[in-house]
């Protein structure tokens, strides 16, 4: 459900109307439960049930999730790390949070931190040409697909969600119980997970708030902290795996029941 070409708009077409026949069907999110009813499945049988979270066995702290990620020695000591983590695709805007962080870098100057991009697709190579013609690319880093990269979130000082479009996403959930702070757009079920007493909350595609969360995450420390320890909170609080896996044995019942 991300929208893009004539391929993918036909096949949530035919979601949609295999969608109407089933039982049951879970939305991830509000704004996705809304726009499933509105395509015709019946409301009573669309059911609300946000992803869950469960802690990481082997959470690595701040250094050791730095040498993971094999970034350059002058981006693994000291240096502010901006992280994004995702598909390297149009409805991530992976283009949209490299342009908030040269807009940063130009608010900041030498200081500025560095970008680190987790993840691969077809939009890689040309980030990768935008970062270099920036005369910023040294300081932009690419290291690719990493395997379970949420144990790896506390190597960064703030994380960016740059999507036109999500769900719940996990990476979001990850970085709320790594305590590391939160830029991100408005869009889909994030605003329904955290507020603006937990992140920083900026409407799709506006780089330039982007930037200045950016900044006020960068500039204002105490803030931060406080802000990714009230998410942390919220996420123990609001979406445990328990609660997660009570609601879906719930939906089973209900759906034998009346099948019977």
């Amino acid at each position: 459900f991300t929208g893009g070409g004539a391929r993918n708009r036909f096949y949530e077409w035919l979601q949609r109307r295999s969608f109407r026949r089933m039982d049951a069907v879970v939305a991830v999110s509000e704004a996705l439960r809304r726009e499933l009813e509105a395509g015709g499945v019946p409301a009573a049988h669309v059911h609300l049930v946000r992803n869950a979270w469960s802690p990481p066995a082997d959470l690595l702290v701040r250094a050791a999730a730095r040498a993971a990620l094999g970034l350059p020695a002058g981006a693994t000591d000291q240096q502010p790390l901006v992280g994004w983590v995702g598909r390297m695709t149009e409805e991530k805007a992976p283009d949209v949070a490299l342009r908030a962080f040269l807009d940063l870098a130009g608010r900041v100057g030498p200081s500025a931190p560095h970008l680190v991009l987790v993840g691969d697709g077809r939009m890689r190579a040309a980030l990768a040409a935008e970062a270099a013609a920036s005369g910023a690319g040294d300081r932009v880093h690419f290291p690719g697909v990493v395997p379970d990269a949420g144990r790896l979130l506390k190597a960064f000082d703030v994380l960016i969600l740059s999507s036109w479009t999500e769900g719940t996403p996990m990476v979001l959930l990850e970085a709320m119980a790594a305590e590391v702070p939160v830029v991100t757009t408005a869009v889909g079920g994030i605003p329904d997970v955290v507020s603006d007493a937990e992140a920083h909350l900026v409407p799709a595609g506006d780089v330039s708030g982007l930037a200045r969360a950016l900044e006020d995450v960068m500039t204002n420390g105490a803030a931060a902290a406080e802000r990714a320890a009230a998410a942390r909170r919220r996420l123990e609080r609001d979406l445990s795996v328990e609660d997660f896996a009570h609601r879906y044995g719930e939906i089973y019942r209900a759906c034998l029941m009346a099948r019977r």
